[in-house]
């Protein structure tokens, strides 16, 4: 008689069940702090996002790099883009947007 073949748990997986949560906090905070919004004028620097939001310069880097990582952000010549996908977290491009992220 032949043994099912059990799906393996491996470390990768666990880690992928461990940072599932990190996503929407990710883009909670830069919805709270106008990421999207100050983008959705143009690209920026981190410099100049935290400018026009009063967000810090650290945690702001931290949070559009997390961005660019989810794929939500695009980086050109030190510069970040609002990638098309991300538009609906921006109130200055889509003003019904989800009550889960609101500010």
């Amino acid at each position: 008689m032949a043994k099912s073949a059990q799906p393996e748990v491996t470390p990768e997986r666990l880690m992928q069940f461990g940072s599932a949560y990190a996503p929407p906090l990710i883009i909670g905070a830069a919805v709270s702090n106008n990421v999207f919004d100050t983008l959705a004028r143009g690209p920026k620097s981190i410099d100049e996002v935290s400018r026009n939001t009063g967000a810090s310069t650290r945690g702001l880097r931290a949070i559009m790099n997390a961005l660019l990582g989810l794929e939500l952000l695009t980086n050109a010549m030190e510069n970040m883009r609002s990638r098309r996908k991300a538009r609906i977290f921006s109130f200055a491009t889509n003003p019904v947007r989800s009550p889960v992220f609101s500010a």
